[in-house]
């Protein structure tokens, strides 16, 4: 009798818990992995970063340079009047360790601009436009303001150049803050 062929039991893959917080003024470098692109991007897509270098709490490394950092893009929305621009809205929330996962809450404190990985970024605020690049030119008011609605946890800025799209690389620093209740 031929012995029976055997396959190999894979192990379940062990869930990481999520057993700390990190406290509010930790800054966390983060690198962007997943890029972002009008007319692929949607909102409620995953994004995946990693952390740029060791980030250290109350003297010790708490977490190390490489961890994956996973969050969601939360809004992602195109608007073309009176010019041509997109708003970009991302969260970051968890780092992922090889024993644990560190939830935290945070805004982005800087982005490096860099037009070397994608269109003209700028950071959350108003986004003003000189008249000379509307739409429509013979609009009254010189300067127009765009003022989004602020989440927390999510930062907000603005892809203001074709194609508008970012590679990875763009580098992001979070500060954590405390929890907002979900």
């Amino acid at each position: 009798l031929a012995a029976a062929a055997r396959t190999p039991v894979k192990a379940a893959e062990p869930t990481l818990a999520v057993d700390e917080t990190l406290p509010a003024g930790v800054d966390i470098p983060i690198i962007l992995d997943s890029g972002l692109a009008a007319g692929e991007s949607l909102a409620g897509d995953p994004l995946k970063g990693h952390v740029a270098a060791d980030v250290r709490v109350k003297g010790r490394i708490q977490i190390p340079k490489g961890a994956a950092v996973i969050g969601r893009l939360r809004r992602f929305e195109r608007y073309d009047v009176p010019f041509d621009f997109v708003l970009a809205g991302i969260e970051f929330s968890e780092v992922v360790l090889p024993d644990r996962r560190l939830r935290f809450s945070g805004k982005m404190k800087t982005v490096r601009l860099d037009s070397s990985i994608g269109t003209l970024v700028r950071p959350s605020g108003v986004l003003k436009q000189e008249a000379g690049r509307r739409r429509d030119p013979a609009a009254e008011s010189t300067v127009w303001e765009f003022s989004p609605v602020e989440l927390p946890g999510v930062a907000i800025f603005y892809l203001t150049a074709e194609p508008f799209k970012v590679a990875p690389g763009l580098e992001l620093v979070w500060r954590t803050q405390e929890s907002e209740a979900r």
